[in-house]
């Protein structure tokens, strides 16, 4: 099994859950002993209401990619969480048809165990803009349901709110 660190690329996850600020970036995750969960894969009011439940709930719905639906089947599914402009980032970097023939004939879904984000301390910020380190461990489950390899995702984004409070997650970020 694989515990590297990685930045996301393309499916998984499983539940959702916002941290205080600082606690996701001092945070390791966990290694998963059973394979996680499918998330829920649609939005509810609660996912808007500030920048880590919207960060959490989208990585969650993102990370879930199961070997029976067409290739970046997650991508589309996130568009409720996002801005366009962080959607068209995402759909930039969904996988090819190549890639996604190969994970389907490995007989693999990509789901990750609980997510965790919070609002980053250091970060820059303004009263509608938000920077949100999501953490999560993400499985690759094979078609008997046991976990095969597993590895680490961490992500920064962008999360802004609308002219109607919602906080909607934006392009990834990095600092310096």
């Amino acid at each position: 099994m694989s515990t590297t660190v990685t930045s996301r690329t393309a499916s998984t996850t499983t539940t959702a859950t916002s941290m205080t600020s600082g606690s996701v970036e001092r945070g390791a995750v966990a290694v998963l002993t059973r394979a996680p969960s499918v998330p829920r894969l649609t939005s509810a009011a609660a996912d808007f209401t500030d920048p880590a439940a919207a960060a959490a709930a989208y990585l969650a719905a993102w990370c879930y990619q199961p070997l029976n639906d067409p290739a970046n089947t997650n991508i589309a599914t996130v568009q409720p969480w996002m801005t366009a402009l962080g959607w068209a980032q995402d759909r930039s970097q969904g996988v090819t048809e190549q890639m996604w023939t190969q994970t389907v004939t490995a007989g693999l879904t990509s789901v990750c165990g609980p997510v965790r984000a919070s609002v980053s301390a250091e970060a820059p910020s303004s009263a509608g803009t938000r920077w949100v380190v999501i953490l999560a461990r993400r499985a690759y489950v094979n078609r008997a349901g046991k976990i095969v390899g597993q590895q680490n995702l961490a992500e920064t984004r962008r999360v802004l709110q609308g002219a109607d409070r919602r906080w909607l997650v934006d392009v990834a970020v990095t600092a310096g």
